[in-house]
């Protein structure tokens, strides 16, 4: 967790790093500091129902990686 000021305006950011396979996802959070631990609770909720699946690039008949990412497992 840390905060980030842009534009006069304080931003507290939770940001989660995952690593497999080796990659690196980086999922993030922000809203104003007097908002942040009110929507903790949903942010936990949500980070704990992620998966990550990969896929081999030779398994993708078509060699279309953005295909591959957005298309429902």
């Amino acid at each position: 967790m840390f905060t980030h000021e842009t534009d006069n305006r304080v931003v507290k950011v939770l940001q989660v790093w995952t690593f497999k396979d080796d990659y690196i996802y980086v999922n993030s959070f922000g809203t104003t500091p007097d908002s942040y631990f009110g929507y903790i609770p949903t942010i936990y909720e949500i980070i704990s129902g992620v998966k990550i699946y990969t896929k081999n690039i030779t398994d993708i008949p078509s060699g279309n990686i953005k295909e591959s990412i957005y298309r429902s497992q």
